[in-house]
């Protein structure tokens, strides 16, 4: 390169990120409940050492992720829809 040319920052170079970015593997632990037939899944992340945990359903045919519970519950994919079991009660899910 003649000394006349200054060096271009490349267009094409990946973005740095920072080591703080937010990421899933950050989390203490990650653990697949159900999968569903429509290819959605429930999913449970734990955090604080395994003492607190997060229940989340994500669906892939509208790419969101709903937070379903904060604590223990059972869910259920029964004709084409979601349902958790808690405490004795029947909630349907819905996006």
């Amino acid at each position: 390169m003649s000394a006349r040319r200054k060096a271009r920052p490349n267009r094409f170079s990946k973005p740095r990120y920072s080591r703080g970015s937010q990421s899933w593997y950050s989390r203490s632990s990650l653990s697949i409940n159900q999968l569903g037939a429509d290819g959605s899944v429930v999913y449970t992340v734990y955090y604080g050492n395994l003492k607190y945990s997060t229940t989340f359903l994500y669906s892939s045919q509208t790419d969101t992720h709903v937070r379903v519970s904060n604590g223990p519950a059972e869910f259920h994919y029964r004709n084409g829809a979601w349902y958790r079991i808690d405490g004795g009660s029947l909630y349907a899910i819905r996006f």
